[in-house]
């Protein structure tokens, strides 16, 4: 059954509320926290904001093509984004299509004269930009540091080697807890002149969730094919003893709630007190049906690729009477 619930967990698509769990890895810590995503990505006038207070160049500018219909900011500027100085060589034959072939070299007279951009003034400047266009994490720290090149001949003798770019990332932190991830991407590059060659802001507000609730459990997604899991659930059926256990639910929203269990360490304290701020339902209970829902996008069924049945199929099949 382990493996049935584990293909449960993976493809949900109907949990409203997303939530993380980020716990210790001290073996005596006392909690996990979970936290639920208030909104997620920027919006447009925030986006333009950064942009225009950042030294981006202005043909960028003017495409407008620097944020996603999910609200994440990108920016690569392709010609000077960790760019180095190189010199012409002049021409050399033609190629197979009668094409005139250039050569070129790196300048390394001009490589040894680069010096990159200060990271002082780098973080500042980005700290300053992600402030105006409130987009600076709640918590969390800029660090920098330089992108460099090391030339070697043939011998492995080194010729050349300088700092061409310099880089300034956001640690991202929810109280003592780091994250990372595709949600908590906020990140710059400067060139040695001090133009920003690229930026990426991918995040999420956070808060602490006292309750994560879980609706339309029936809905659920499991991917596979419907027969050989069904058969999977009804063998597993037969595992162990009345008293003893492994005890089998059948309703949707007891399956569920166990497969997020499988997932927490929850013979310790803090497992416990995590799953005790989870519950899950059928349907939409009547006290939460005014209440604001979030879907996880990810976790839609447009995403899977391969066959997939709810989880109301899967109880109905091994003993749920929908009216219990």
């Amino acid at each position: 059954m382990k493996t049935l619930l584990h293909y449960v967990y993976f493809s949900l698509i109907c949990l409203t509320i997303p939530f993380f769990t980020a716990c210790d890895n001290k073996e005596d810590s006392e909690s996990i926290a979970l936290y639920k995503v208030t909104s997620s990505g920027a919006s447009r006038e925030a986006a333009e904001k950064l942009v225009k207070a950042l030294p981006v160049d202005e043909a960028i500018l003017n495409k407008g093509e620097f944020i996603d219909d999910d609200g994440r900011i990108a920016i690569l500027d392709s010609q000077n984004h960790l760019a180095v100085p190189t010199r012409k060589l002049g021409k050399e034959k033609e190629d197979e299509d009668g094409q005139a072939i250039e050569a070129e070299a790196l300048d390394l007279d001009a490589l040894k004269n680069i010096k990159a951009f200060d990271q002082n003034k780098a973080e500042e400047m980005f700290l300053a930009a992600l402030k105006e266009a409130a987009l600076l994490p709640v918590d969390g720290k800029a660090r920098s540091r330089n992108n460099s090149l090391t030339i070697v001949d043939d011998k492995g003798n080194v010729v050349a080697e300088t700092n061409i770019s310099t880089r300034v990332d956001f640690d991202i932190k929810l109280g003592r807890y780091s994250i990372e991830g595709p949600g908590a991407k906020v990140s710059t590059s400067f060139s040695p002149s001090g133009k920003v060659t690229q930026l990426k802001h991918a995040n999420r507000s956070l808060s602490e969730a006292q309750q994560v609730r879980l609706v339309n459990a029936e809905k659920a997604l499991i991917s596979g094919k419907k027969k050989s899991k069904v058969a999977e659930a009804k063998e597993f059926l037969e595992v162990g003893a009345p008293r003893r256990g492994p005890f089998h639910y059948r309703r949707p929203d007891r399956i569920l709630r166990k497969t997020v269990r499988g997932m927490l360490p929850f013979k310790q304290p803090k497992g416990k007190n995590a799953l005790k701020k989870l519950k899950v339902f059928i349907s939409v209970p009547e006290d939460l049906k005014d209440q604001q829902m979030v879907t996880l996008e990810d976790a839609q069924a447009a995403k899977l690729k391969g066959p997939y049945f709810t989880l109301a199929d899967l109880a109905k099949e091994i003993g749920w009477n929908q009216g219990e």
